[in-house]
């Protein structure tokens, strides 16, 4: 008896954190690009590539390394990530990556965001999605850093909207770029056009 082959995953449903970016990023046009800093096990990765057929590609990338996430006010950690867990995780994401059936247009390195950021030319990509500053200073330097490659237009956007270090990151980096463009903050995403 022969084996079918298997069904691939859909994430079209899928309620992932960045599903409220959809129809933002429907509404660029065609043939866009862009990156999500930081994959984890690459459910909003995937959504995106299943629910908007006008992303000609997708960057991802992740360091796959321990961390602690979303310091609270007071400095105590709220995740830890060991290397256990960051192993489930990696191994999550290449399973999903595999049996997605979008690899056509998703493309993937395992590096950090500053490693990255040396391949991309300044305003070469139409979004760009924060997902993987763990503090004030490693979010405001992605912030920082990933803006200049963003077109004019195009989307900018991030999760951890509840974080307290990512509200300041943000609007901080806003007041002193001078940007007034309106930002959008739902479903702990935020989002403003460039």
């Amino acid at each position: 008896m022969k084996i079918p082959a298997p069904e691939p995953y859909t994430y079209v449903d899928y309620q992932c954190s960045f599903k409220s970016i959809i129809h933002p990023i429907l509404q660029l046009g065609e043939e866009v690009e862009g990156i999500e800093l930081g994959t984890a096990t690459g459910e909003s990765f995937f959504t995106i590539l299943h629910n908007c057929p006008n992303v000609k590609r997708l960057y991802g990338l992740d360091e796959f390394k321990p961390y602690v996430d979303l310091l609270t006010h007071d400095g105590s950690p709220c995740h830890l990530f060991d290397e256990k867990k960051i192993d489930m995780i990696k191994m999550n994401f290449y399973h999903n990556f595999k049996y997605s059936n979008v690899g056509d247009r998703g493309v993937f390195a395992e590096a950090s965001a500053d490693e990255a950021l040396e391949t991309f030319q300044d305003e070469t990509l139409d979004f760009v999605l924060h997902d993987c500053g763990i503090n004030y200073d490693s979010a405001k330097n992605e912030i920082e850093s990933w803006y200049r490659v963003l077109k004019p237009g195009g989307i900018y956007a991030g999760h951890d909207w509840n974080g307290h270090f990512i509200k300041k990151a943000v609007q901080e980096f806003r007041e002193e770029n001078g940007i007034t463009s309106p930002m959008t903050t739902f479903d702990n995403v935020w989002m403003w056009y460039k």
